[in-house]
This record gives structure tokens, sequence and C-alpha cells, in this order.
């Protein structure tokens, strides 16, 4: 392969990542939003929120969604090479 091909092919890769990265962001924020929202709600009921939740929710909701966003992008990022090297060893027989 020459210089240009695995220049590329690291690229694709670089930007293959960050598009799975940004697509587990995005579910987990869905997912750990929802439950968020229960146990917000369930704690409201039983006394009152403090003020840094009340006053810094975004951040509570952010916080919330990394680790779901780690666990999916490393279940993501696994099936993928795991895909790769079965592609590879079909190509060798």
């Amino acid at each position: 392969m020459s210089v240009l091909n695995k220049t590329a092919k690291g690229m694709f890769y670089v930007f293959l990542a960050l598009y799975m990265f940004l697509q587990s962001a995005v579910t987990g924020m869905f997912f750990s939003g929802a439950g968020l929202a229960i146990v917000l709600s369930v704690w409201s009921i039983i006394k009152p929120l403090p003020l840094f939740v009340t006053e810094k929710l975004w951040l509570v909701y952010l916080l919330s969604a990394v680790p779901l966003t780690v666990i999916m992008f490393f279940y993501m990022l696994v099936d993928l090479i795991k895909a790769q090297l079965k592609k590879d060893n079909k190509e060798d027989n």
C-alpha cells in the first residue's frame, strides 16, 4: 500500500470513530435523560432538589450520559474491529 492509501485509510477510521462516538453520545443522552427524569421526579416528591441540581441541570444531564456513552462506544468499537478482522481473514483464504 502506498503512503497516500494508508493515510486515507487512517483518516477514514478516525472519522468513523468520531462518528461512532457522536452516535453513542446522542443515544446515551437519550436513554440516560429518560432515567434521569424518573429519578429527579421521585427525588422531588420525597424532598426538594438541591440548588446545584436545579441551577446546573444541563451539567447533571450531560454527566449522567457519560457512563452509557462510554459503554456503547466501546461496544461499537469492538464490533467494528471484529468485523474488520473477519473481513481480513476471509480475504486471506
